[in-house]
């Protein structure tokens, strides 16, 4: 039995059995209300964000003493940042690179975006996010 509690307290249970894994089939679940119950609404409570948004971007630069160490192919340096108020990017840290040379050029590159800053509540809030700086390694 799947035991369910609304938003007012009310619980009910549902046999397992009846829940579908089947994302075209559901199961309606009624739970009794009296009238003078005071049911919240969730959505008051629930403050509106959204995520910052990359409005420029650079690209790094591919050195040739970092295209000597890197074998042919594709290449991702992760990196941590905090998109700050203003949408410019704060203490860019490697997460996970591809060595001297690109991990630092991914940095500098990184350094020079500028982001729409997440907003809370319509206004602009600090942000931890990653990126990922792509390379193209070809020789």
């Amino acid at each position: 039995m799947l035991k369910i509690v609304g938003a007012n307290g009310l619980q009910g249970f549902v046999s397992a059995a009846s829940i579908s894994q089947t994302k075209d089939r559901f199961l309606a679940i009624d739970f009794p209300v009296s009238p003078n119950s005071d049911i919240p609404d969730c959505t008051a409570s629930r403050a509106k964000t959204s995520p910052p948004r990359i409005v420029y971007k650079v690209d790094p630069q591919l050195s040739e003493e970092a295209m000597k160490k890197q074998k042919n192919g594709q290449g991702i340096v992760l990196l941590s940042l905090t998109v700050g108020t203003d949408g410019l990017p704060k203490n860019v840290k490697v997460e996970s690179g591809l060595g001297p040379g690109l991990d630092e050029n991914a940095i500098q590159a990184v350094e020079k975006w500028k982001f729409e800053p997440a907003l809370k509540d319509g206004k602009p809030v600090e942000t931890p996010i990653h990126v990922e700086v792509d390379f193209h390694l070809y020789r």
